[in-house]
Formats: C-alpha cells, structure tokens, sequence
C-alpha cells in the first residue's frame, strides 16, 4: 500500500487503509476519542479519518465533513469514507442508526411529555381555553395552539 506525506507534518505518512506511521517509519497507536480514531502528529492530536481522507478522498464541491460510509467509525479506510454537509452527514447518521432525531419528550428543552400533549389535546377538545391550559402546563398560548394542531408533537397519537 502506497505512503503518502501528511500535509503540515511531512515526516509522517498515510496510507488508503486507514494508517499512519511516525519518522521511525512505525504505525501509530491510535487512542479513542470523542467516539473517533486520533492520533498525536507534530504534538497535535488529530483524527484519523480526517486526516485519510485529506489525502485519500476527493473533495470537488468542498463539502466540510467526512462520514463512515458503513457508519464505523473505527473502520478509516479511504474507500469507506466520504465528504459530506453538516445535513447530509446528521441524514446519513439517522438512516444508519446511529443517532435518532431528538424529539417529543426526547428533547433536551422539552416542557411537557407525551402524556401532556395526550391530556393538552383532551382539555381543548373538551372546550378549554388555550390560555387557560397554557397556564397549567406553564406554555405559551401559542405552544398549546400548535401542539392542538400537530403542528408539533404530531408523533403523538
């Protein structure tokens, strides 16, 4: 497998397979983290596939982010990684499984749970107000109207 130079720290090299060797010509120990392959280059900690598909992968449209074809991210093969957006790249990490949209009650700012909205729905349809039930649930008037609407929360049944 062919080495090549690694550009800002000449006297290590890379290769399409997913390695890098320092000036003695030994591979590198890589260390996890932030879930990613890094390693220490010129004193700096880099990440692997960033630095395989620098060399390795083309990059036409200068799309800023390089994702796991397989979603591994263990595996910094050039042939198992490809440039990406920021969107394409969170739309890929979905349809692999490997995030789930934060969403409902998943969310972090979430006011109210699934059984809120449930009980939310309920208390309109019965005839309240939506200011009065935006008081109880501590929302906005507006918040009620679009989880009435499923215009959010429309998950919930």
């Amino acid at each position: 497998m062919k080495w090549e130079p690694i550009p800002g720290a000449p006297r290590y090299q890379a290769n399409a397979g997913g390695q890098i060797r320092g000036p003695s010509g030994k591979i590198l120990s890589t260390r996890l983290k932030r879930k990613y392959l890094q390693v220490e280059v010129e004193g700096k900690t880099r990440a692997v596939h960033r630095i395989i598909a620098e060399l390795f992968v083309p990059n036409p449209e200068l799309k800023p982010e390089v994702s796991h074809k397989d979603g591994n991210r263990h595996n910094n093969s050039s042939s198992n990684l490809v440039r990406m957006t920021r969107l394409e790249n969170r739309e890929h990490s979905y349809a692999m499984g490997l995030h789930r949209p934060q969403r409902g009650e998943d969310h972090g700012s979430a006011k109210v749970d699934d059984q809120d909205v449930r009980d939310i729905r309920k208390m309109c349809r019965q005839g309240a107000k939506y200011q009065e039930v935006a008081e109880i649930y501590e929302l906005t008037r507006t918040a009620v109207g679009l989880i009435v609407r499923r215009e959010t929360w429309g998950h919930v049944l």
